[in-house]
């Protein structure tokens, strides 16, 4: 995520009320509105989409494993003639 550094004390305003104070801020600007929120905050809301995706990944496992039709990744290797060595992985 990239850093943006500022020196304008209205946005100096909101980085402490954010920080200092755990506030979260709505700013619009133009058209749109942004949310400006903690570290904290925003590592949580990581945590969350990270345990959804692999919630997800869980259950495409699970469907994948009841499907007859797919072809173990040895097999495929196997009948394009490679090996694992060469899988990337």
């Amino acid at each position: 995520m990239p850093l943006i550094v500022e020196q304008d004390s209205a946005l100096s305003s909101v980085a402490s009320r954010v920080a200092e104070e755990g506030e979260r801020v709505r700013l619009k600007v133009g058209d749109r509105e942004i949310a400006v929120i903690s570290l904290e905050d925003l590592d949580f809301l990581e945590d969350v989409e990270n345990k959804l995706d692999l919630l997800d990944a869980l259950e495409a496992l699970k469907e994948a494993s009841e499907d007859k039709r797919l072809i173990p990744w040895e097999e495929l290797l196997k009948d394009l003639g490679r090996n694992h060595k060469d899988d990337g992985l």
